[in-house]
């Protein structure tokens, strides 16, 4: 809103008669009188300005819903868990489709789905927190005890859904309890460069069942170096069922553990730890979690 400044101007019209009576001379009397005038009218000049509506202050920016699309705010947490105490990566990522994805990056089971407006974040199961931005900070919660996550940029070329590293061909491995039967049942997984796969399932069903041929919504890098592809979610009002709720939860991922995160797979008969593995995940009622390695 712009200042506008009023400004009077006194219009002094003489008489002809006092014009020629006094010459258009003027004299100490009239010198006076006019410096009188001038200060009388400033005096309504001031008076007009400080009535004037000043600007109103406003509160700090609050950036627009466009342009928190695809970002990430992240902070460090030290928390006792289970007993132990882990120092882990939790985040906020926000999705087009007013959809986004919260992880507390120390187990894929500690990923959940939200959605959002302009100022909240809603989970499935009924809790919604007031968010603001401001600059490359988010703010969640109340003013008084706002928890405050820092915009993250990533650096590795999956975040910005290059998968070439891990492109390839990954076969069924079987041990200890997997309980998915002999490996050779099960169809080979295709990682393609753009990150979405195919195969995967027990080869009598291939046709049937796959996994959508998508690039994934989102990665998460894991705190053992592994990371977390997930190709969707349930949506928060998707499912409601009396024995299980599943709104939120990841419904179709993978997770890809490279040459240095793969101690996982030790028990593995025929493990290296040059080898890079893979999981497959899927809740669909149950869960479908074969393993697969990369073939060489």
């Amino acid at each position: 809103m712009k200042n506008v400044t009023r400004k009077s101007v006194l219009a002094c019209t003489l008489c002809l008669f006092m014009a020629l009576s006094t010459a258009c001379t003027k004299d100490k009397t009239t010198d006076q009188d006019n410096t009188s005038n001038n200060e009388a009218n400033n005096a309504t000049v001031d008076s007009e300005q400080a009535t004037e509506p000043q600007p109103e202050t406003t509160e700090p920016e609050v950036a627009q819903a466009d342009s928190i699309v695809n970002s990430k705010y992240a902070k460090e947490i030290t928390d006792e868990i289970d007993g132990e105490n882990i120092t882990f990566e939790a985040s906020y990522t926000f999705l087009e489709g007013n959809n986004g994805i919260y992880c507390r990056n120390f187990d894929y089971q500690e990923i959940h789905g939200f959605t959002w407006d302009d100022s909240k974040i809603y989970f499935s199961d009924n809790t919604s927190y007031r968010y603001t931005i401001e600059g490359d900070v988010l703010k969640l919660g109340d003013d008084a005890d706002a928890k405050e996550f820092t915009k993250k940029v990533e650096s590795d070329p999956i975040f910005n859904g290059d998968f070439s590293e891990f492109a390839g061909t990954y076969k069924a491995i079987v041990y200890g309890n997997s309980g998915y039967g002999d490996s050779e049942d099960i169809a080979d997984v295709e990682v393609k460069a753009d990150g979405s796969i195919s195969g995967g399932y027990l080869k009598a069903y291939n046709d049937s069942d796959d996994f959508p041929d998508i690039s994934p919504i989102c990665v998460e890098k894991m705190n053992d170096g592994s990371y977390y592809c997930i190709l969707s979610i349930f949506p928060n009002d998707d499912i409601d069922e009396e024995d299980y709720d599943f709104d939120g939860w990841i419904e179709f991922g993978y997770h890809i553990y490279p040459k240095e995160a793969n101690s996982e797979f030790s028990d593995d008969p025929s493990y290296s730890s040059n080898n890079t593995y893979l999981e497959l995940y899927q809740c669909d009622g149950g869960v479908y979690s074969p393993k697969f390695c990369k073939a060489q």
